[in-house]
Protein backbone atom coordinates (compact mmCIF):
# COMPACT_ATOMS: atom_id res chain seq x y z
CA UNK A 1 0.00 0.00 0.00
CA UNK A 2 1.29 3.15 -1.14
CA UNK A 3 0.86 6.80 0.33
CA UNK A 4 1.43 10.19 -0.90
CA UNK A 5 3.52 12.22 1.79
CA UNK A 6 4.27 15.13 -0.36
CA UNK A 7 3.54 16.44 -3.87
CA UNK A 8 6.96 17.58 -6.21
CA UNK A 9 5.87 21.74 -6.70
CA UNK A 10 6.59 23.72 -8.84
CA UNK A 11 6.23 27.94 -8.44
CA UNK A 12 3.00 29.07 -9.43
CA UNK A 13 1.62 32.80 -9.62
CA UNK A 14 -2.07 31.80 -8.19
CA UNK A 15 -0.38 30.50 -5.33
CA UNK A 16 3.23 31.71 -4.91
CA UNK A 17 5.40 32.99 -7.85
CA UNK A 18 9.07 32.70 -5.63
CA UNK A 19 11.05 30.66 -7.76
CA UNK A 20 13.69 29.90 -5.00
CA UNK A 21 10.69 28.04 -2.70
CA UNK A 22 10.76 25.14 -4.93
CA UNK A 23 14.16 25.00 -7.33
CA UNK A 24 17.28 26.47 -8.08
CA UNK A 25 18.72 26.05 -11.54
CA UNK A 26 22.59 25.93 -12.37
CA UNK A 27 22.89 26.37 -16.30
CA UNK A 28 20.65 23.08 -17.17
CA UNK A 29 19.85 21.50 -13.95
CA UNK A 30 17.08 22.44 -12.26
CA UNK A 31 17.72 21.54 -8.40
CA UNK A 32 14.68 20.75 -6.61
CA UNK A 33 16.07 22.39 -2.89
CA UNK A 34 13.76 24.56 -2.77
CA UNK A 35 11.79 25.07 1.31
CA UNK A 36 9.11 23.27 -0.72
CA UNK A 37 10.79 20.21 -2.37
CA UNK A 38 12.88 19.25 1.26
CA UNK A 39 11.97 15.96 2.14
CA UNK A 40 12.18 16.33 6.16
CA UNK A 41 14.29 13.01 7.65
CA UNK A 42 14.23 13.81 11.00
CA UNK A 43 10.49 14.66 11.67
CA UNK A 44 8.98 11.89 9.29
CA UNK A 45 11.11 9.15 11.17
CA UNK A 46 10.29 10.72 14.65
CA UNK A 47 6.21 10.77 14.36
CA UNK A 48 5.59 8.37 11.78
CA UNK A 49 5.77 4.43 11.00
CA UNK A 50 7.74 5.24 7.37
CA UNK A 51 10.18 2.22 6.57
CA UNK A 52 10.14 2.53 3.10
CA UNK A 53 10.22 5.92 0.65
CA UNK A 54 9.94 6.33 -2.87
CA UNK A 55 10.26 9.17 -5.03
CA UNK A 56 7.49 9.03 -7.45
CA UNK A 57 8.33 10.93 -10.60
CA UNK A 58 6.47 11.26 -14.17
CA UNK A 59 9.15 13.05 -16.54
CA UNK A 60 10.01 14.31 -19.87
CA UNK A 61 12.60 16.57 -21.41
CA UNK A 62 15.36 15.57 -18.83
CA UNK A 63 18.23 13.31 -19.13
CA UNK A 64 19.54 12.63 -16.01
CA UNK A 65 18.11 12.69 -12.34
CA UNK A 66 20.22 12.78 -9.14
CA UNK A 67 19.30 12.33 -5.80
CA UNK A 68 20.90 14.42 -2.77
CA UNK A 69 21.07 13.62 0.85
CA UNK A 70 21.90 18.20 2.19
CA UNK A 71 24.70 18.77 -0.02
CA UNK A 72 26.11 15.10 -0.98
CA UNK A 73 25.22 13.42 -4.32
CA UNK A 74 24.03 9.48 -3.37
CA UNK A 75 23.66 8.74 -6.80
CA UNK A 76 23.00 9.58 -10.42
CA UNK A 77 20.28 7.72 -12.86
CA UNK A 78 20.02 8.63 -16.81
CA UNK A 79 16.66 9.30 -18.13
CA UNK A 80 14.50 8.50 -21.53
CA UNK A 81 13.77 12.37 -22.29
CA UNK A 82 12.19 11.70 -25.31
CA UNK A 83 8.74 10.37 -23.85
CA UNK A 84 6.66 10.98 -20.81
CA UNK A 85 7.85 8.28 -17.94
CA UNK A 86 7.06 7.24 -15.05
CA UNK A 87 9.86 6.03 -12.45
CA UNK A 88 9.49 4.79 -8.67
CA UNK A 89 13.06 5.88 -6.80
CA UNK A 90 13.71 4.05 -3.76
CA UNK A 91 15.31 6.80 -0.84
CA UNK A 92 17.24 5.66 0.98
CA UNK A 93 15.40 6.61 4.37
CA UNK A 94 17.11 4.39 6.60
CA UNK A 95 20.73 5.17 6.32
CA UNK A 96 20.12 8.71 7.37
CA UNK A 97 18.13 10.13 10.69
CA UNK A 98 18.59 13.88 10.43
CA UNK A 99 18.66 16.38 7.07
CA UNK A 100 17.00 16.30 4.01
CA UNK A 101 16.36 14.64 0.73
CA UNK A 102 16.14 16.31 -2.27
CA UNK A 103 16.78 15.90 -6.02
CA UNK A 104 18.37 17.45 -9.27
CA UNK A 105 16.99 17.04 -12.91
CA UNK A 106 19.43 18.14 -15.89
CA UNK A 107 17.83 18.56 -18.81
CA UNK A 108 18.19 17.60 -22.47
CA UNK A 109 20.86 19.82 -24.50
CA UNK A 110 21.00 19.95 -28.15
CA UNK A 111 23.91 18.44 -29.58
CA UNK A 112 26.57 21.01 -31.19
CA UNK A 113 27.03 20.24 -34.76
CA UNK A 114 30.38 22.55 -34.10
CA UNK A 115 31.22 19.22 -31.88
CA UNK A 116 30.86 16.56 -34.62
CA UNK A 117 34.26 15.06 -35.94
CA UNK A 118 32.45 13.20 -39.18
CA UNK A 119 30.52 14.91 -41.81
CA UNK A 120 28.02 12.19 -42.41
CA UNK A 121 26.98 12.51 -38.81
CA UNK A 122 25.92 16.20 -38.90
CA UNK A 123 22.37 15.90 -40.56
CA UNK A 124 21.75 13.06 -37.94
CA UNK A 125 22.75 15.26 -35.27
CA UNK A 126 20.84 18.47 -36.78
CA UNK A 127 17.48 16.18 -36.62
CA UNK A 128 18.26 15.10 -33.13
CA UNK A 129 18.63 18.86 -31.79
CA UNK A 130 15.81 20.16 -33.66
CA UNK A 131 13.64 17.62 -31.82
CA UNK A 132 15.35 17.75 -28.61
CA UNK A 133 14.16 21.59 -28.62
CA UNK A 134 10.80 20.44 -29.49
CA UNK A 135 9.92 18.77 -26.07
CA UNK A 136 8.30 20.53 -23.72
CA UNK A 137 9.47 19.71 -20.14
CA UNK A 138 7.27 17.94 -17.53
CA UNK A 139 7.56 17.07 -13.83
CA UNK A 140 5.29 16.33 -11.79
CA UNK A 141 4.89 13.50 -8.80
CA UNK A 142 5.08 12.59 -5.05
CA UNK A 143 7.41 11.46 -2.16
CA UNK A 144 5.73 8.42 -1.26
CA UNK A 145 5.63 5.90 1.49
CA UNK A 146 4.99 1.89 0.91
CA UNK A 147 3.21 0.65 4.43
CA UNK A 148 1.31 -2.23 5.32
CA UNK A 149 -1.01 -0.37 7.52
CA UNK A 150 -2.72 2.95 7.02
CA UNK A 151 -4.38 5.09 9.23
CA UNK A 152 -8.10 6.02 8.31
CA UNK A 153 -8.02 9.95 8.30
CA UNK A 154 -10.50 12.74 7.61
CA UNK A 155 -10.17 16.01 8.41
CA UNK A 156 -12.93 18.77 8.55
CA UNK A 157 -11.64 22.46 7.85
CA UNK A 158 -12.93 24.98 10.64
CA UNK A 159 -12.61 28.52 9.10
CA UNK A 160 -14.12 31.63 10.23
CA UNK A 161 -14.81 34.43 9.03
CA UNK A 162 -16.18 38.21 9.16
CA UNK A 163 -16.52 40.03 6.47
CA UNK A 164 -13.97 38.21 4.31
CA UNK A 165 -15.59 36.99 1.10
CA UNK A 166 -13.42 37.61 -1.03
CA UNK A 167 -10.55 35.88 1.00
CA UNK A 168 -13.09 32.92 1.64
CA UNK A 169 -13.84 32.84 -2.29
CA UNK A 170 -10.39 32.19 -2.64
CA UNK A 171 -9.65 30.13 -0.16
CA UNK A 172 -12.39 27.58 -1.52
CA UNK A 173 -11.21 27.75 -5.25
CA UNK A 174 -7.86 26.32 -4.09
CA UNK A 175 -9.50 23.92 -2.24
CA UNK A 176 -11.45 22.86 -5.02
CA UNK A 177 -8.39 21.91 -7.14
CA UNK A 178 -7.65 19.28 -4.76
CA UNK A 179 -11.53 18.07 -4.00
CA UNK A 180 -11.60 17.52 -7.97
CA UNK A 181 -8.46 15.69 -7.94
CA UNK A 182 -8.86 12.48 -7.71
CA UNK A 183 -5.60 11.32 -8.28
CA UNK A 184 -4.77 12.93 -4.89
CA UNK A 185 -5.53 10.38 -1.47
CA UNK A 186 -6.88 13.23 0.17
CA UNK A 187 -9.24 14.20 -2.39
CA UNK A 188 -11.96 12.63 -0.39
CA UNK A 189 -11.58 12.82 2.42
CA UNK A 190 -11.39 16.31 3.64
CA UNK A 191 -14.57 18.62 4.02
CA UNK A 192 -14.71 22.59 4.74
CA UNK A 193 -16.71 24.19 7.78
CA UNK A 194 -17.24 27.76 7.27
CA UNK A 195 -18.47 29.71 9.99
CA UNK A 196 -19.69 32.98 8.71
CA UNK A 197 -19.73 35.41 12.11
CA UNK A 198 -20.77 38.43 10.01
CA UNK A 199 -23.89 36.29 8.09
CA UNK A 200 -23.07 37.72 5.33
CA UNK A 201 -21.90 35.10 3.09
CA UNK A 202 -25.13 33.96 1.57
CA UNK A 203 -25.21 37.44 -0.20
CA UNK A 204 -21.89 36.75 -1.86
CA UNK A 205 -22.90 34.66 -4.97
CA UNK A 206 -19.91 33.08 -6.23
CA UNK A 207 -19.16 31.63 -2.72
CA UNK A 208 -22.34 30.48 -2.26
CA UNK A 209 -22.06 28.62 -5.94
CA UNK A 210 -18.38 27.11 -5.55
CA UNK A 211 -20.47 25.42 -2.15
CA UNK A 212 -22.60 23.90 -4.84
CA UNK A 213 -20.22 22.98 -7.15
CA UNK A 214 -18.18 20.93 -4.33
CA UNK A 215 -21.10 18.87 -3.76
CA UNK A 216 -21.47 19.05 -0.04
CA UNK A 217 -17.57 18.99 0.90
CA UNK A 218 -18.49 22.93 2.17
CA UNK A 219 -20.63 23.82 4.74
CA UNK A 220 -21.81 27.74 5.69
CA UNK A 221 -22.70 27.85 9.42
CA UNK A 222 -24.22 31.70 10.00
CA UNK A 223 -23.21 32.30 13.97
CA UNK A 224 -23.50 35.25 16.21
CA UNK A 225 -19.82 37.90 15.95
CA UNK A 226 -18.66 35.65 18.70
CA UNK A 227 -14.81 36.83 17.68
CA UNK A 228 -12.31 34.22 16.76
CA UNK A 229 -12.59 32.07 19.54
CA UNK A 230 -16.02 31.90 19.57
CA UNK A 231 -16.40 31.03 15.70
CA UNK A 232 -13.84 28.72 15.98
CA UNK A 233 -15.26 26.84 18.47
CA UNK A 234 -18.53 26.87 16.91
CA UNK A 235 -16.82 25.70 14.17
CA UNK A 236 -15.41 22.73 16.13
CA UNK A 237 -18.80 22.08 17.62
CA UNK A 238 -20.38 21.45 14.28
CA UNK A 239 -17.52 18.64 13.14
CA UNK A 240 -17.88 17.01 16.47
CA UNK A 241 -21.95 16.72 15.39
CA UNK A 242 -21.39 15.10 12.22
CA UNK A 243 -18.33 13.35 13.71
CA UNK A 244 -19.52 9.86 13.82
CA UNK A 245 -22.10 10.31 10.20
CA UNK A 246 -18.68 11.61 8.13
CA UNK A 247 -15.92 10.10 9.86
CA UNK A 248 -13.66 12.61 10.64
CA UNK A 249 -10.47 11.81 12.58
CA UNK A 250 -9.05 15.50 12.78
CA UNK A 251 -9.52 19.59 12.46
CA UNK A 252 -8.21 21.90 10.58
CA UNK A 253 -8.39 25.61 11.64
CA UNK A 254 -7.36 27.89 9.15
CA UNK A 255 -7.71 31.84 8.99
CA UNK A 256 -9.96 33.62 6.72
CA UNK A 257 -7.18 35.84 4.79
CA UNK A 258 -4.73 33.88 4.31
CA UNK A 259 -3.39 32.38 1.39
CA UNK A 260 -2.21 28.80 1.50
CA UNK A 261 -0.48 26.06 -1.15
CA UNK A 262 -3.25 23.79 -1.65
CA UNK A 263 -0.48 20.77 -1.09
CA UNK A 264 -0.36 21.03 2.27
CA UNK A 265 -3.71 18.71 2.51
CA UNK A 266 -1.64 16.23 0.76
CA UNK A 267 1.38 16.49 3.37
CA UNK A 268 -1.57 16.90 6.37
CA UNK A 269 -3.41 13.76 4.70
CA UNK A 270 -0.43 11.70 3.86
CA UNK A 271 1.37 12.60 7.34
CA UNK A 272 -1.53 11.46 9.67
CA UNK A 273 -2.08 8.38 7.31
CA UNK A 274 1.33 6.69 8.88
CA UNK A 275 1.41 8.21 12.28
CA UNK A 276 3.07 6.41 15.41
CA UNK A 277 0.47 5.09 17.80
CA UNK A 278 2.74 6.95 20.74
CA UNK A 279 1.98 10.50 18.43
CA UNK A 280 -1.76 9.49 17.26
CA UNK A 281 -2.74 12.67 19.12
CA UNK A 282 0.13 15.04 17.97
CA UNK A 283 -0.64 18.73 16.79
CA UNK A 284 0.38 19.76 13.28
CA UNK A 285 0.97 23.04 13.16
CA UNK A 286 1.17 25.35 10.32
CA UNK A 287 4.14 27.82 9.45
CA UNK A 288 3.10 31.50 8.77
CA UNK A 289 4.77 33.50 5.71
CA UNK A 290 4.42 37.03 4.81
CA UNK A 291 1.99 38.16 1.14
CA UNK A 292 4.46 40.76 0.90
CA UNK A 293 7.15 39.01 1.29
CA UNK A 294 6.63 35.67 0.50
CA UNK A 295 9.74 34.17 1.61
CA UNK A 296 9.74 35.29 4.06
CA UNK A 297 9.43 33.36 7.54
CA UNK A 298 7.07 35.00 10.28
CA UNK A 299 6.46 31.38 12.78
CA UNK A 300 7.08 28.07 12.95
CA UNK A 301 6.46 27.74 16.08
CA UNK A 302 6.14 30.03 18.83
CA UNK A 303 5.98 29.59 22.85
CA UNK A 304 5.10 31.49 25.74
CA UNK A 305 7.48 32.77 28.02
CA UNK A 306 6.20 34.51 30.84
CA UNK A 307 3.59 36.56 29.50
CA UNK A 308 5.90 37.21 26.33
CA UNK A 309 5.66 35.61 22.47
CA UNK A 310 8.83 33.98 21.80
CA UNK A 311 9.51 33.26 18.43
CA UNK A 312 13.20 32.06 16.98
CA UNK A 313 12.09 31.88 12.84
CA UNK A 314 10.63 35.76 12.70
CA UNK A 315 12.34 36.80 9.54
CA UNK A 316 14.33 33.74 8.30
CA UNK A 317 14.85 34.14 4.62
CA UNK A 318 13.66 30.51 2.64
CA UNK A 319 14.60 31.19 -0.49
CA UNK A 320 18.08 29.80 1.21
CA UNK A 321 19.00 26.67 1.22
CA UNK A 322 21.03 26.60 4.72
CA UNK A 323 17.84 28.37 5.97
CA UNK A 324 15.22 26.01 4.45
CA UNK A 325 17.36 23.04 5.75
CA UNK A 326 18.79 24.39 8.70
CA UNK A 327 18.25 22.74 12.40
CA UNK A 328 15.97 25.92 13.54
CA UNK A 329 13.46 24.35 11.19
CA UNK A 330 14.47 20.58 11.03
CA UNK A 331 14.77 19.95 15.10
CA UNK A 332 12.50 17.94 16.96
CA UNK A 333 13.46 19.68 20.67
CA UNK A 334 10.92 21.78 20.98
CA UNK A 335 8.17 19.28 20.30
CA UNK A 336 6.57 19.96 23.73
CA UNK A 337 7.19 23.69 24.24
CA UNK A 338 5.66 24.92 20.86
CA UNK A 339 2.18 26.09 20.16
CA UNK A 340 0.84 26.67 16.51
CA UNK A 341 -1.40 29.86 15.58
CA UNK A 342 -4.59 29.51 14.00
CA UNK A 343 -3.51 30.70 10.69
CA UNK A 344 -3.59 26.66 10.20
CA UNK A 345 -3.33 24.36 12.71
CA UNK A 346 -4.45 20.65 12.95
CA UNK A 347 -5.48 19.11 15.64
CA UNK A 348 -6.80 14.88 16.57
CA UNK A 349 -10.31 14.86 17.32
CA UNK A 350 -9.39 13.00 20.39
CA UNK A 351 -7.66 15.74 21.93
CA UNK A 352 -10.61 18.55 21.01
CA UNK A 353 -13.72 17.33 22.24
CA UNK A 354 -16.64 19.28 23.59
CA UNK A 355 -15.56 19.66 27.36
CA UNK A 356 -12.43 20.55 25.66
CA UNK A 357 -13.21 23.75 23.34
CA UNK A 358 -11.67 27.40 23.62
CA UNK A 359 -12.19 29.60 26.00
CA UNK A 360 -15.73 30.75 23.49
CA UNK A 361 -15.41 34.82 24.52
CA UNK A 362 -13.54 37.72 22.35
CA UNK A 363 -10.27 36.69 23.74
CA UNK A 364 -6.85 37.80 22.09
CA UNK A 365 -4.46 35.38 22.62
CA UNK A 366 -7.31 32.71 22.10
CA UNK A 367 -5.11 30.13 20.25
CA UNK A 368 -1.89 30.55 22.74
CA UNK A 369 -4.41 29.62 25.36
CA UNK A 370 -5.70 26.57 23.85
CA UNK A 371 -2.10 25.70 22.09
CA UNK A 372 -0.41 25.48 25.94
CA UNK A 373 -3.16 23.51 26.89
CA UNK A 374 -2.72 21.14 24.06
CA UNK A 375 1.15 21.04 24.57
CA UNK A 376 1.48 17.78 25.89
CA UNK A 377 0.58 16.27 22.85
CA UNK A 378 3.26 17.04 21.00
CA UNK A 379 3.42 19.23 17.78
CA UNK A 380 5.67 19.20 14.56
CA UNK A 381 5.93 21.71 12.25
CA UNK A 382 6.77 20.55 8.53
CA UNK A 383 7.40 22.39 5.45
CA UNK A 384 5.03 23.03 2.84
CA UNK A 385 1.94 23.08 5.72
CA UNK A 386 2.02 26.82 5.66
CA UNK A 387 -0.03 29.78 4.45
CA UNK A 388 0.99 33.24 3.59
CA UNK A 389 -0.72 36.34 5.70
CA UNK A 390 -1.20 40.00 5.43
CA UNK A 391 1.32 41.52 7.90
CA UNK A 392 -0.11 42.43 11.34
CA UNK A 393 0.59 46.34 11.30
CA UNK A 394 -0.71 46.45 7.48
CA UNK A 395 -4.51 47.40 8.81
Amino acid sequence: MFVQLQSILLPDEDVCGTRELYVHQKGNRMLFDGYFNLFYIEKWKRYTSLERLFLSIKLRGYERLALFHNKKKLWEKRLLAEKICCYKIPVPIKKYDTGVFWFSLTKSVPISVSDQAEVGQVKINQRKAEQQESIEPLVSGFYISECSRKRAVSIGIDICTYHREVYVERTLKLLQTILDDKTLDVSGHVQAYIVDNGRTLHKYESVAELAVRMKGAVKIVPNRNAGGAGGFARGMLEILRDKNQKGFTHILLMDDDTRMQPDLLVRVYGFLSIVKEEWKDITLGGSMMWEDAPWKLYAAGEYWERGVVRNRHKGTDLRRFQNAAGRAVLSTEYERQYYSGWWCCCYSLRVVRENHLPVPVFLHHDDIEYGLRCRRYGIVFLNGICVWHRRFDSG
